[in-house]
C-alpha cells in the first residue's frame, strides 16, 4: 500500500512467496499496488493500481439552527453536518426544556433528513444539540 504525497519508509513482508509492502501511516490517501512474482522469483514488469482509499479518523461536526423566538408552539429546527472524507451517514438530534431544567431527550435518531418541525409548550425555552455519524463508523 502506498500514500499520495510525502512518502514514509516502506516495509516489505514476505509471506510464502508473496510480498506485501506497507507505508507507515502518515495520512488518509491510500493506494494498493499489486505485482505478480513467479515461482523462481521473477517480478512482473507492470502492476495493478487501485485507489485512492480514504481512512477517515476525523470527528464529524454537526450544528443546529432554530429560531431565537417563536409566536407558535411549533417551529422548524434545522441541522447539518460534515465529515472530512467519509461523509455523514445520519444525525441524532436531542432537546431539553431549559425552563423546567429537564434532562436531554433524543428527539430524532439516526435520521438523514436535515430538518423537522418541533412542538413545545407555550412560554418554554428549549435547547437543541445534534451528533453526526460518519459513514466510516
Amino acid at each position: 500500500m502506498g500514500r499520495q504525497g510525502r512518502h514514509a519508509a516502506a516495509t516489505q513482508i514476505s509471506t510464502y512467496g508473496n510480498t506485501s509492502t506497507k507505508d507507515l501511516f502518515l495520512g488518509n490517501h491510500w493506494y494498493i499496488h499489486i505485482r505478480a512474482r513467479d515461482k523462481v522469483g521473477n517480478w512482473a514488469t507492470t502492476a495493478a493500481h487501485y485507489g485512492p482509499f480514504y481512512i477517515d479518523f476525523s470527528t464529524p461536526h454537526c450544528t443546529t439552527v432554530s429560531p431565537y423566538s417563536s409566536a407558535s408552539r411549533t417551529f422548524t429546527l434545522q441541522w447539518s453536518g460534515q465529515s472530512a472524507w467519509s461523509g455523514v451517514a445520519g444525525f441524532d438530534v436531542a432537546f431539553r426544556d431549559f425552563t423546567t431544567g429537564a434532562n436531554w431527550q433524543v428527539w430524532q435518531s439516526n435520521v438523514t433528513f436535515p430538518s423537522a418541525d418541533f412542538t413545545g409548550e407555550d412560554g418554554h425555552v428549549y435547547e437543541f444539540r445534534c451528533r453526526a455519524r460518519s459513514n466510516s463508523a
